[in-house]
């Protein structure tokens, strides 16, 4: 019999079975050197192949021409397609009068004599009845012949191997990528199903007649354990060299990633009708030293993205790596969208370049205004100090500079955030305004005007850096816009445009404050400024009323009890007489939803009518706002909260169909920001947040898988969250997600 085997021997039994038996002892000391036990187990296994008759090659199957005509089960074979996996591969026809319908039916070969060998060919039977999805064969049957062979009958596709169907109808090379996502789609699902298929390559993935993928043969398939690695294999496995991974010709457990490899392999091939590596009529030494040591070669033809998508998926070193075939997949259709892949380091310079490129029009004038406006800057400030023969001159020039930097600080980061991927480039803008503004800053002595518009630039930037995440940088610019505007008022208490500016600082900077304490004391300050505006008749009465009004609302926000309810009513009906002024202000719009939806939380569960009904006013406006602006995000994010309010009082009420559609529509918007921005804490946040409570809706109304499946998308955001920053917030809503998943009955599907 067999001797007992480790699962390193058996590898390296199947890598030496796939080459001439000439040349299968010099293989042997290769791959066993240093390894004397698994050598002598190799040996061991050999020769008792030897004895055998061949009984593990897989190029030895016999086409059994003899069976034609035979049935197995239901199924009449009618002629030898091929041999693969572990048996022969026939073409048949459902022949019990049942139905008509034509399968690819697989029998072990009657020569594969080996013990444990039947067991392992029901395995694959098991792996496949495991698997549905679209982009993979089916199982649809499965049985013993009368004379004791176990058979697999599956969905017959009628159709050329993937490459030979790009060459053969001409496709272009989008139409290459989308099929290539789609088979992406059928191995993500088999991996979700902890199973590797190990042999992906052209022969192996047909296009049906609707032009779909479909992913075949799973004889040589493993199943992972709960890490993420190789159990015992579930058929004595013969790769295919040319598309065999480093980790497995050298017989190391695998991985998922190995499939990513043979993916990276298979799209190189789609795209540029060549192999980047290519070991047929190597000697068995020399192939394996390719596959493992010598870089592949990328068609030089290919667009450089592709370039580094291709070269990422075929890293020697399974870490660096994409994790998964849907990571692969997502970064080709970043490319494919024209955004930036992971594959590249994320420069300045090539971040803008994807930009400019999938926004040719906006961004000619935002690349034209970034440009001059921080490279003419110090220019215009050298003649504004010096040039006094030509002071007049001097002074325009640096005023229409002056004004277009505050362009591309007010306006242009207005437009960028619209605009999808477009985070990192607003985070280098951002980075190159600090250098212009504290460039600026340092020559207002003895110029108000200048020091109060380099205030307003910190004031500004200190909101973008908010919202980009960046909250100690946030901090530093408010300090600094209020430091020059107390500079001002220093000189000149009368300054009334400076006061306005401290007093919106003030407030801007409470809004964001992290402690309660530490944002009422900066209101107070603000209100004081406001206290000093009134009635001077410096400023427009319209404009003293709105920063009163939204300081008003500031301080609502910091406020407990029931004075917090009376302080948001009355800031409500205030905004709502500013917004009958200006009836198509999306700020202002904005402006009153956000009160409706701090008196919902204000009324909370104690008033969950009155609550329900500022959550629906609420929707209401932030729709309107969403549908003005369909690509702003902050109106999309806003209209997120307010669907999931919705649903929670939905929930409430036991109207269970509304709730879904609720959690539905915000789900969506989340997951559309989350495409745009896969990078941003914040979208992925969001991301959590929505599919956490759409977890607890899916198991109380008894729908046990979905709230699994949802729990865990959710954990995987979390987790990548948790590597990147740690959050008191984000550790409880993984604790959560954590205690619902382990609340699932065991047998949940």
């Amino acid at each position: 019999m067999i001797p007992p085997l480790s699962k390193d021997a058996l590898d390296i039994v199947s890598i030496i079975l796939t080459h001439p038996r000439e040349s299968r002892p010099d293989l042997v000391l290769q791959l066993c050197a240093g390894r004397d036990d698994v050598k002598r187990q190799v040996e061991e296994l050999l020769a008792y192949e030897e004895q055998t008759g061949g009984f593990l090659e897989r190029d030895s199957l016999p086409p059994d021409s003899a069976r034609i005509g035979t049935r197995a089960g239901a199924w009449e074979l009618e002629s030898v397609i091929g041999a693969g996996g572990m048996g022969v591969v026939y073409r048949a026809r459902r022949a019990d009068g049942q139905y008509e319908m034509t399968a690819a039916v697989k029998l072990v070969s009657q020569s594969m004599g080996v013990p444990g060998f039947l067991q392992r060919f029901l395995s694959e039977r098991q792996i496949m009845a495991a698997l549905s999805h679209p982009n993979i064969a089916r199982l649809l049957d499965g049985g013993v012949t009368g004379d004791g062979i176990p058979y697999l009958a599956m969905e017959y596709i009628e159709g050329l191997p993937i490459h030979e169907h790009c060459r053969a109808n001409k496709l272009s090379l989008v139409e290459r990528a989308g099929l290539f996502r789609q088979l992406c789609d059928g191995v993500h699902y088999a991996h979700q199903h902890l199973v590797i298929h190990r042999d992906i390559k052209p022969a192996n993935v047909l296009v049906d007649s609707s032009g779909k993928p479909k992913l075949l043969d799973f004889g040589v398939a493993k199943v992972l354990e709960s890490g993420g690695r190789s159990t015992a294999p579930t058929a004595l496995h013969a790769m295919t060299l040319n598309y065999a991974s480093p980790e497995q010709v050298a017989g190391k457990p695998l991985t998922t990633a190995s499939d990513v490899y043979s993916l990276g392999l298979l799209l190189h091939e789609l795209l540029a009708d060549r192999r980047a590596i290519d070991v047929s009529g190597l000697a068995p030494g020399e192939a394996v030293r390719v596959i493992s040591e010598t870089p592949p070669v990328i068609s030089a033809s290919l667009p450089p993205d592709l370039q580094a998508v291709i070269e990422k998926a075929l890293a020697k070193d399974a870490s660096l790596r994409y994790s998964g075939p849907r990571e692969l997949s997502d970064d080709l259709q970043r490319y494919l969208d024209g955004l930036p892949v992971s594959a590249r380091p994320p420069s300045f310079t090539y971040l803008f370049s994807r930009f400019v490129a999938r926004h040719r029009i906006p961004v000619a004038a935002i690349a034209a205004g970034f440009l001059l406006a921080f490279s003419g800057a110090g220019a215009a400030l050298w003649q504004w100090k010096k040039a006094e023969a030509n002071r007049g001159v001097a002074q325009r020039r640096f005023d229409e500079l002056r004004g277009l930097a505050r362009s591309v600080l007010f306006e242009f980061q207005n437009g960028l955030r619209n605009l999808a991927g477009s985070l990192e480039v607003r985070k280098t803008m951002a980075r190159r305004s600090v250098e212009y503004l504290d460039s600026l800053s340092r020559e207002v002595a003895g110029d108000p005007g200048l020091a109060i518009e380099s205030a307003k630039g910190y004031h500004r930037l200190g909101q973008i850096q908010g919202d980009l995440g960046e909250r100690s940088e946030s901090e530093e610019s408010f300090a600094k816009s209020r430091l020059l505007l107390e500079g001002v008022l220093s000189s000149d208490a009368a300054n009334g445009e400076a006061r306005w500016e401290l007093s919106e600082v003030l407030t801007t900077h409470a809004l964001r404050f992290n402690t309660r304490e530490g944002a009422l004391s900066l209101l107070t300050a603000a209100q004081q400024h406001w206290t000093q505006l009134d009635g001077k008749g410096t400023l427009p009465a319209h404009r003293i009323k709105h920063g009163r009004v939204r300081t008003q609302f500031a301080y609502s926000l910091r406020q407990l009890g029931a004075a917090r309810i009376e302080e948001f009513q009355k800031t409500l009906e205030q905004y709502r007489s500013l917004l009958a002024s200006a009836p198509n202000d999306t700020e202002m719009i904005r402006n009153v939803a956000l009160c409706h939806k701090y008196l919902a939380g204000a009324y909370g569960k104690s008033y969950p009518e009155r609550s329900e009904f500022h959550t629906r006013e609420a929707l209401a406006l932030d729709r309107r706002r969403a549908a003005a602006s369909p690509g702003d995000a902050i109106a999309l994010r806003d209209l997120a909260i307010d669907l999931v309010q919705a649903a929670e009082h939905a929930g409430r009420r036991g109207a269970v169909r509304e709730e879904e559609a609720f959690f539905d529509e915000a789900l969506s918007l989340r997951r559309a920001f989350h495409e745009k921005e896969p990078k941003s804490l914040d979208a992925r946040r969001d991301l959590v947040s929505v599919l956490m409570r759409q977890g607890i809706f899916f198991k109380r109304t008894g729908r046990m898988g979905e709230a699994r499946k949802t729990w865990l998308e959710a954990l995987r955001h979390g987790e990548s969250i948790g590597a990147e920053i740690k959050n008191k917030s984000d550790l409880h809503n993984r604790a959560v997600i954590r205690a619902g998943l382990a609340s699932l009955p065991k047998n949940a599907p």
